[in-house]
């Protein structure tokens, strides 16, 4: 079922996306443009019969190349496209817009950046960043009129809302979710819910700056953006709960799929989550085919479904830092199979390092080697507090009388945390 050359496949549709992303400067090949894919296939189809996989690596470069063509398109047509392109006006500003959208998270009366889906999808799509003005508190799943002025490109641009107007006060859809849970974090878990939404919701906007500056010192910035490891967390949780329960085993795959499908849902569908979910979904499609799995195939596949998903995920260093840990840590585990147990502990976070480091040093400037120890100790403890977090802020509903004995037991866990990122980052 998944054998390593889709591994290759799976690159060369990446460096065609990537080619495609980077290379058309309008939405939409033109006739330049497609001088490349048209010289690229008719090298790969003549090749076809004597080698076979040449030629299989040369047509998926060019289906990535024309995907990526389709996603700059679909971007240009959401609002921050339109709007990134309309005329300034005479003195150098752009002209204001307007637009309907559903707040994701709620907005303090302080204002700050929050995202809205576009309601009004008929004339523009998308999601849209917001800098929300003073004065408006505003709930997670409220439905808002907003206007004001655009600024910044596609990528970044941001809507200055000048003047906002409440026009649904009921709660709806992934918005309304959200701001359930973080009201019940605020509520069980107080001065640190910050760190628990970071954790469970990856939602950073309320979190400590300094915090943050000490995580990355330490090497433990992948705990506080949501990560494959934390849905590999609450699916190995959702297991040992269904396994509790007695739930038959041709069960248990199934609904662990749909909670983790559930999860990655309620966080928007992050490029690393969104990663970790395909590889459980394959894993468990192969093991209920009764397949055996090749973990490089098994790598290679997930990364071309979620390009093919996700195509701007081939951007993403999220993605980047995402797959080549579960690389490492896959690689580091069959190598080390028969060196000593310390070996075979160290070996998995000593690989992920070592191979995230360059990456980290291109995207963030920084590195830190001392996150290998620190890791050690953090990431088994993470394994028990988040889920721990998950199942505090869920059963606080099932079971009310029963949640003011969660926070203490889960907030052991954060302090814990907190020193260790405090020691690792006095060391560097």
């Amino acid at each position: 079922m998944l054998r390593p050359p889709v591994a290759w496949i799976a690159v060369a549709f990446g460096a065609g996306l990537w080619a495609g992303l980077s290379c058309f400067r309008e939405p939409g090949p033109g006739m330049r443009d497609a001088v490349v894919p048209a010289l690229v296939l008719a090298a790969a189809l003549p090749l076809s019969r004597r080698a076979p996989l040449g030629a299989a690596l040369g047509i998926m470069a060019v289906a990535g190349w024309l995907w990526g063509a389709a996603a700059l398109r679909e971007r240009a047509a959401t609002c921050a496209g339109t709007w990134s392109r309309e005329p300034g006006t005479g003195n150098g500003e752009r002209s204001t817009e307007a637009a309907i959208v559903r707040l994701i998270d709620p907005v303090a009366a302080e204002g700050g950046v929050v995202e809205g889906e576009l309601v009004d999808a008929a004339r523009c799509g998308g999601t849209l960043r917001l800098r929300w003005p003073e004065g408006h508190e505003a709930a997670g799943g409220t439905t808002w009129v907003v206007a004001g002025r655009f600024a910044g490109d596609v990528t970044r641009g941001v809507l200055v809302a000048r003047r906002v107007r409440l026009l649904d006060a009921v709660r709806r859809g992934r918005g309304a979710v959200r701001d359930r849970v973080i009201a019940r974090a605020e509520t069980l878990f107080g001065t640190r819910a910050a760190m628990v939404e970071a954790l469970v919701l990856a939602r950073r906007a309320e979190l400590d700056p300094e915090i943050r500056e000490r995580y990355a010192r330490a090497g433990l910035a992948h705990l506080l953006a949501i990560s494959g490891l934390h849905v590999g967390f609450v699916a190995g949780w959702i297991g040992i709960v269904l396994g509790i329960l007695r739930v038959p085993r041709t069960r248990r795959p199934p609904l662990t799929v749909l909670a983790i499908g559930g999860y990655v849902w309620l966080l928007g569908f992050p490029a690393p989550a969104t990663r970790a979910a395909l590889m459980f979904l394959l894993r468990a499609v192969a093991r209920w085919r009764e397949r055996v799995v090749a973990p490089c195939g098994l790598v290679g596949l997930t990364a071309l479904l979620l390009l093919w998903v996700d195509p701007w995920a081939v951007q993403s260093v999220g993605a980047w830092l995402s797959l080549a840990a579960v690389g490492a840590v896959i690689w580091a585990g069959r190598a080390a199979e028969q060196l000593p147990r310390p070996a075979r502990l160290l070996a998995p976070a000593l690989a992920a390092t070592l191979l995230t480091a360059p990456i980290s040093a291109f995207a963030f400037g920084t590195v830190a080697p001392i996150g290998v120890i620190a890791n050690l100790v953090a990431i088994p403890l993470a394994g028990i507090a988040v889920p721990g977090l998950v199942m505090a802020l869920g059963s606080s509903w099932l079971l009310p009388a029963l949640a003011p004995h969660h926070p203490p037991g889960s907030g052991a866990g954060l302090a814990l945390l907190e020193k260790i990122a405090r020691v690792a980052a006095a060391i560097t």
